[in-house]
């Protein structure tokens, strides 16, 4: 299954850009510049002096690179030079439009959205990697955007950005041949840009996924427990084990323990116990294993086995299972092999009863 659009993966990178301008677009078209980006756009139906604003996509609201706000009319001009191509994010109110930025000219036009859950509709003109942008939009946000479509999209397009955008909208584990196509062709043409090293690391972070499917052999996991004392996951061979990757601060990973509890108090004398491995942070106060040892006593979670680097995402157990969201958890059978993923409640009760009997 592809993205949806609205979950466009917010990669990470950080690249150099023009200064912050506030403007407003009353400023005649005689004083735009022409050697680097201009948009002049029209809000219909805006509030007055709506404040627009435009991001650098993988900064989110922290990379603001331009800001205007609309006249009467509704329109606004927007103008800066950038140092290299970017994936910009207009902010309509609550709403984002994606824009392929390079210094270029285009004209933007929308109807401002009254609710930001819905697709925005808009149009730009002038800008040939926009337009074809704004077409997978529209047939993503209309699920007509099949996966060959996409595809096709992505291996046909000259702009790298435009290929980028697209290809984010696909999962590796679905396309995997096309991101091994991709990966040197933005490498090639954006030599050592954080965008390709981004397409490498999903593409490793995928092969992760795969290497911990159901079936396969669970990897061993040997870190500290809050006293200190290294805990391995292969030491529990020979019992059905829950790993769960958790933290004190999910608030989903907490309303799910009470389950994990009433399972392990179920089970535990057929065999049953968990493995827990929590993703707080140690940031050089103490406070994260704090926080990681009161949840452990305030949500009973009664078993031995409780490990932690104290690094969060980083940790090298979320890694090595591809872990990128939390509560995740892997059912491990007594060989080893992992059985199931993410079953939660009466789904894991269910699948304990078929591997161990009723209790």
């Amino acid at each position: 299954m592809w993205y949806n659009t609205y979950y466009i993966i917010i990669f990470s990178l950080l690249i150099s850009v023009g200064c912050v301008n506030d403007k407003a677009s009353t400023q005649s078209s005689g004083s735009v510049k022409t050697d680097g980006y201009v948009i002049k756009g029209n809000i219909a139906n805006a509030p007055a002096k709506l404040k627009i604003f435009l991001d650098d996509l993988q900064k989110g609201r922290n990379g603001v690179i331009d800001t205007a706000t609309i006249d009467a009319n509704g329109s606004f001009v927007m103008q800066g030079k950038l140092k290299e191509p970017i994936i910009g994010q207009l902010r309509v109110g609550a709403s984002k439009v994606f824009l392929i930025m390079d210094n270029e000219s285009m004209d933007f036009s929308m109807n401002y959205p009254t609710n930001p859950r819905l697709p925005v509709q808009y149009t730009v003109k002038g800008s040939p990697a926009n337009n074809s942008w704004s077409e997978v939009y529209q047939k993503l946000t209309t699920n007509q955007a099949t996966l060959p479509y996409l595809q096709q999209v992505i291996d046909t397009s000259q702009n790298m950005l435009l290929s980028y955008l697209v290809i984010n909208q696909v999962k590796p584990e679905d396309a995997p041949d096309t991101y091994a196509k991709f990966a040197p062709k933005i490498e090639q043409a954006m030599p050592g840009s954080k965008f390709a090293a981004d397409i490498k690391q999903k593409m490793q972070a995928a092969k992760s996924v795969a290497a911990v499917g159901v079936g396969k052999a669970a990897p061993n996991i040997s870190l500290p427990n809050p006293d200190g004392q290294p805990m391995s996951l292969a030491d529990l061979k020979g019992q059905v084990v829950l790993l769960d990757f958790w933290a004190s601060w999910c608030r989903p990973c907490r309303r799910e323990n009470p389950n994990v509890v009433r399972a392990y108090d179920k089970y535990k004398s057929k065999g049953f116990t968990v493995f827990s491995v929590s993703l707080d942070q140690d940031r050089g106060d103490g406070k994260g294993k704090v926080k990681w040892e009161k949840a452990i006593t305030d949500d009973n979670l009664k078993w031995d086995y409780h490990v932690s680097d104290l690094k969060g995402w980083k940790s090298s157990a979320s890694a090595l299972y591809g872990v990128k969201s939390i509560p995740q958890t892997f059912l491990i059978d007594g060989e080893g092999k992992i059985v199931a993923k993410n079953l939660r409640g009466a789904a894991l009760e269910q699948k304990l009863a078929e591997l161990l009997g009723e209790a």
